[in-house]
């Protein structure tokens, strides 16, 4: 792209993404156009292998804290990440109290066996982060087998825990940007139309995942909350754009 006088001007990745869709409405001002954030949950349970999470809303069946795309609606995704959280309780899903974690942070996720060698909560969420995800527009795979270990970030300061009740532990380092949430930039952009069946599919590595819903306090007894795997989906969305018939390919 070049300005008036011939220089090369260098769109940042999230302009590139919002110059797409306005290409995509063929400059329509009828179509309203905005930045959104997904958020897809799922608990995680031991056993489990594979995990599908579906990008349209469906009041139904969506938990509490998840935020979906309207199916009348198309995105563009930019970027996204993979997360920790923990639930209430295994019976109460909501997660809005807690913060997010973007690896197995071991001061954090710190259940253990009461006895023997099986391995430790933050050891068996590894085999989160040693999976892969893939992302579907059915039957299409849009996204095959991504390495989960690129949506890996450790961010420079973990959870202090303080040794005094009094003392309030100090959250991890989240942010400011996107970057050091553990948002990955994806290029080429991934078009999501709401018309069309679309989701998310995580793969575990193998490995042994009986501790990996945080039920185990670090003493080996009963823990209250569960752990959540959170996807966040960062992109620009199209009002309209998939009931309109908008074509993207």
């Amino acid at each position: 792209m070049a300005n008036l006088s011939g220089s090369q001007i260098i769109l940042s990745p999230q302009r590139a993404v919002y110059e797409r869709a306005l290409a995509i409405t063929g400059g329509n001002p009828d179509f309203l156009i905005y930045e959104k954030t997904l958020r897809l949950e799922a608990v995680l349970s031991p056993g489990r292998n594979q995990y599908s999470f579906d990008l349209l809303q469906n009041n139904s069946s969506d938990r509490p804290g998840e935020i979906k795309l309207n199916k009348n609606d198309m995105m563009l995704i930019s970027a996204f990440a993979l997360n920790l959280t923990k639930q209430n309780s295994a019976t109460d899903a909501q997660t809005g109290n807690n913060d997010l974690y973007t690896y197995p942070d071991p001061q954090f996720f710190v259940g253990a066996p009461a006895s023997g060698t099986t391995p430790k909560e933050y050891l068996a969420l590894n085999t989160v982060y040693n999976g892969s995800t893939s992302i579907k527009t059915s039957p299409v795979v849009r996204l095959d087998g991504f390495h989960n270990q690129v949506l890996r970030y450790v961010p420079e300061r973990g959870i202090q825990k303080q040794a005094s009740p009094q003392i309030n532990d100090e959250p991890a380092q989240y942010g400011p940007w996107n970057e050091t949430r553990g948002f990955y930039q994806v290029i080429p952009n991934i078009v999501i139309d709401g018309n069309e069946n679309n989701s998310i599919e995580l793969t575990l590595a193998k490995g042994d995942t009986t501790l990996i819903d945080g039920s185990l306090v670090a003493a080996g007894t009963a823990a209250t909350t569960r752990n959540v795997l959170v996807y966040l989906v960062n992109g620009f969305v199209i009002v309209n754009g998939a009931a309109k018939g908008l074509k993207w390919f």
